[in-house]
C-alpha cells in the first residue's frame, strides 16, 4: 500500500514482504500531515509498529516538535514489537543524532540511528536483518 499526496510533500509505502515502511518528506510537507497520516495507518495496520522504517528527510525543510513526535509514540507503545526494529534517517542535518536519542526514550524497544543517505539506512537494515 503507498500514499502520496505529492512527491514534494509526504510520500510513504508499506513493504510488508520486507516489514518496512518507507517516508519520504519533501521540501513543502507539514510534519503535522505525516503524524495525522501515521496515526492513521497505525489505528487501520497496527502491525507497522512492528516494522522497520527508513524515513527520508534529505529534502525536508520543515520542523517537528517533540509534542508530535509523542502522539506518534503514544499510538505506537501498544503495539510495539518484542524484538529491537529500527528506524533510520536519511538526513544532513549534524544535529538529528540528538532528536534520535531522544525518540530511543518515547519508543520502547525501537532504535533511531541517523544515515547519510537512504540507501545506507537501507543498507544496514539489510545487513541487521540478515545477521550481518
Amino acid at each position: 500500500m503507498s500514499a502520496c499526496a505529492s512527491p514534494d510533500l509526504i510520500w510513504r509505502e508499506v513493504a510488508h514482504a520486507q516489514r518496512r515502511v518507507f517516508v519520504r518528506l519533501g521540501p513543502r510537507a507539514h510534519f503535522r500531515h505525516m503524524v495525522a497520516d501515521f496515526r492513521e495507518l497505525m489505528r487501520r495496520e497496527p502491525v507497522i509498529a512492528t516494522y522497520d522504517y527508513v524515513c527520508d528527510l534529505t529534502a525536508f525543510r520543515g520542523d517537528a516538535f517533540a509534542a508530535d513526535v509523542g502522539e506518534i509514540a503514544s499510538d505506537y507503545g501498544p503495539h510495539a514489537a518484542g524484538e529491537p526494529t529500527y528506524t533510520c534517517f536519511a538526513t544532513s542535518d549534524p544535529h538529528f543524532h540528538l532528536w534520535a536519542r531522544a525518540m530511543d526514550e518515547m519508543f520502547r524497544g525501537r532504535k533511531h540511528l541517523v544515515f547519510p543517505s537512504v540507501r545506507d539506512c537501507s543498507t544496514f537494515l539489510e545487513d541487521v536483518r540478515a545477521g550481518r
